[in-house]
């Protein structure tokens, strides 16, 4: 069960190797988070963490947490930077569960979230906001259904984000489409208007 309070946090020791191998492997080339002579000469003073890095930690801790005991989605995520996050920085993820709300429709409970990222003088570097959904409709069983709630969720679900597509590298919420009929046979089903001809007012004898 998920309660309204609950809290969950961890600590992060970063380190220059870390953060540029870390930059390099989401595409980030800026050189401000693996080159020391780049960055002595910038605003910050020193190689910094890249966001996507930063970002990718807090988004990975509540994932975490969530899957312990269940399926967990992550519906959206909202981060905001305040302050850069250096390359030798301890770190504390922190996350707070705003509110529980049921959801019969997703089959689950979606978890509004409030979290941040504090720096080693305790600041807020990165605040956040965020969505997930625990649930336990992650199926392990061919990609169908087994209890009768989950297919009784599975056989209603009638809009986007209503089917969780079990089986998959990653864990989405789709839409369930419309079966796809060839034009040719929505040519062929269409009715054929026939067109009168004009009755003359003379007959031809």
């Amino acid at each position: 069960m998920v309660h309204p309070g609950e809290r969950f946090s961890q600590e992060v020791s970063l380190s220059p190797q870390l953060v540029a191998a870390s930059a390099r492997a989401v595409g980030d080339s800026n050189p401000v988070h693996h080159d020391p002579a780049f960055a002595s000469s910038t605003r910050f003073g020193h190689v910094i963490a890249s966001g996507a890095h930063t970002t990718a930690l807090l988004l990975g801790l509540a994932a975490s947490h969530f899957s312990k005991n269940g399926g967990m989605l992550g519906l959206e995520f909202w981060v905001r930077f305040r302050r850069p996050i250096y390359a030798d920085e301890t770190i504390r993820l922190d996350w707070l569960v705003v509110k529980a709300v049921p959801n019969d429709r997703l089959g689950g409970t979606v978890v509004h979230l409030r979290g941040r990222i504090k720096g080693r003088d305790g600041a807020t570097a990165v605040g956040a906001k965020g969505r997930v959904l625990v649930t336990s409709l992650l199926y392990s069983t061919g990609g169908r259904p087994t209890t009768r709630r989950e297919k009784r969720a599975f056989a209603t679900a009638g809009s986007p984000q209503d089917r969780v597509i079990p089986n998959t590298p990653l864990l989405v919420l789709a839409r369930r489409e419309e079966p796809f009929v060839p034009e040719r046979r929505l040519r062929a089903a269409r009715p054929v208007a026939h067109r009168r001809e004009p009755v003359s007012g003379r007959r031809r004898g």
